[in-house]
């Protein structure tokens, strides 16, 4: 998320996964494609709507404030709390499961 509108296909590798997560984190679930078919379809969708990546341009700084990328604090609390709860539930007495 660089500033500029764009789409991608779902991924095996880590970047594409990545960049999946981003996209739909920050509310562009629509920009994702499952299929390279699909990727076209929704590029050639896009680079014909010059209204709406103009309208991306203007909020895509906005959104990644809205949605926390950037905000370390945010993702400190964040991870914090995901890690209490592992924690919670690894040592949870009715979660353990009994030697066979």
């Amino acid at each position: 998320m660089d500033g500029r509108a764009g789409c991608d296909v779902e991924g095996r590798s880590l970047p594409g996964r990545i960049r999946r997560s981003l996209l739909e984190a920050s509310g562009c679930a629509d920009l994702v494609a499952n299929t390279n078919d699909e990727f076209i379809q929704i590029s050639a969708k896009l680079a014909a709507d010059s209204a709406r990546i103009v309208e991306y341009r203007k909020k895509l700084r906005g959104m990644m404030v809205e949605y926390g990328f950037g905000d370390g604090a945010r993702f400190a609390r964040a991870i914090e709390g995901a890690y209490d709860d592992m924690l919670k539930r690894a040592f949870d007495p009715k979660r353990r499961r009994k030697a066979p």
